[in-house]
């Protein structure tokens, strides 16, 4: 937490007596002793220009009155702060909502009673011990130290991860459906029922859950994963491939207009009297394909959960969903009735429409992964660089950009408005 070629500065605050003020005063922790002898000039250019970072340490006296006699301070102290020393259960809690203000979100780890209330308050509660910090913690490890924090935190990646892949997953089954039935009503045909049966029940149900039983990375990624479904990789991602999904079964549409032998529909019926026809049959074939691509594309790996291959039984339903779609374009046999599709003898064609979906899935990979690597963080530089709407974020700026903070050696004293609220 401390390296070695960093500097510790003692947060000092006094709370009010009948004899003093408050005061609130930065130490460096060489300077207990001299402070006389080296100048307040020498250690803050050594301290701000010197590039050796610092860390503040504060006990729980002093928390208690810089949070009730400078607050002004007290954002900025919680900020640079990494040492909290002595404080009770009460100081605790308040320090895990005072964090919470700053917008952060908090983890507390504790084995006591003494540990209770913040366990309970902070967003993130582990209980070192199957005591009483247990009952007010969410989560209690087996080990007597922190070494499960980071396991939770790839296990809570993990699974957000996978809730948003199972939303992006479902959306583009509703919009890989809803174009099939937009472009074959627009024809004067439809999907037919068993057709819409095999899609819900054999493929989009069996994926959707096993899809998310990967578990997560063995090694913590530094950079977090999006938290926000309205954020611009996902927003982004849904409308790409919802175009890519158009065009790939307007492109099997036209594939099938194009050949000599199409014959047109029947312009005097309309809807499943119209079945079966050519061109449900291609949209059939090339959707299908596309709730198994979708399933692969969405299903986030790195970093933060085990490659596909580990999800064994998703991985082999894959293969057979895909050898059941390959053998229902190629050779359908029976399931030409069952399915109310048409039989178009033309190999080479049958063929074709397997050549677009294997497009339609390197397409959408390569986006995919070009949306992960930052491809549409370049959209952000056309509305400018906005401030973070995180406080701690805004306040982290601003201190590092500051030659003045802390003011080592000097005796603060409250604000006049300050003195007047607590009197």
């Amino acid at each position: 937490m401390v390296g070695s070629d960093e500097r510790v500065i003692f947060v000092h605050a006094t709370p009010q007596t009948a004899q003093s003020m408050p005061t609130l005063r930065f130490t460096l922790e060489d300077d207990v002793t001299a402070a006389s002898e080296i100048s307040v000039e020498i250690n803050t250019w050594g301290l701000y220009q010197g590039g050796s970072g610092y860390h503040l340490a504060i006990n729980g006296k002093s928390f208690a009155a810089l949070r009730d006699h400078f607050p002004e301070h007290l954002p900025k102290v919680l900020m640079r702060t990494t040492v909290f020393a002595r404080m009770t259960p009460d100081q605790k809690t308040q320090l895990v909502k005072e964090l919470q203000n700053l917008d952060y979100r908090v983890g507390m780890c504790g084995d006591g009673a003494n540990d209770c209330g913040a366990l309970r308050a902070a967003d993130m509660g582990v209980s070192l011990s199957e005591a009483e910090a247990s009952i007010a913690s969410p989560f209690t490890s087996r080990n007597q130290n922190i070494s499960c924090v980071p396991l939770l935190i790839r296990e809570g990646r993990c699974s957000l991860v996978t809730s948003f892949g199972l939303f992006r997953y479902m959306a583009l089954y509703s919009l890989i459906q809803f174009c099939s039935v937009l472009i074959l009503h627009t024809m004067n045909t439809t999907v037919a029922d068993l057709q819409f049966l095999y899609f819900d029940i054999v493929l989009v149900t069996t994926l959707a859950i096993v899809m998310g039983k990967g578990g997560p990375s063995n090694q913590l990624h530094p950079i977090r994963p999006t938290a926000n479904l309205m954020a611009l990789p996902v927003l982004g991602s849904l409308f790409i491939h919802s175009c890519l999904i158009i065009l790939g079964q307007l492109a099997a549409l036209f594939i099938t207009t194009s050949q000599d032998w199409y014959i047109p529909l029947n312009s005097t019926v309309i809807g499943v009297d119209n079945l079966p026809n050519m061109e449900d049959t291609s949209v059939f074939a090339l959707s299908g394909f596309q709730y198994i691509i979708m399933a692969v594309v969405v299903t986030k790996s790195y970093p933060h959960k085990k490659p596909l291959y580990y999800n064994v039984i998703f991985l082999c339903l894959l293969i057979t969903l895909f050898c059941v779609m390959t053998w229902l374009v190629l050779h359908p046999g029976p399931a030409v009735s069952l399915l109310s599709l048409y039989d178009i003898p033309d190999m080479n064609y049958k063929m074709l429409i397997v050549a677009v979906a294997a497009l339609n899935f390197l397409i959408c990979f390569i986006v995919e992964v070009l949306v992960d690597l930052g491809l549409l963080n370049c959209l952000r530089l056309l509305r400018g660089r906005r401030p973070s709407k995180k406080s701690y974020k805004r306040l982290n700026s601003l201190l590092s950009n500051s030659t003045s903070w802390p003011p080592l050696n000097q005796t603060l004293f409250p604000t006049d408005d300050t003195l007047i609220r607590l009197s």
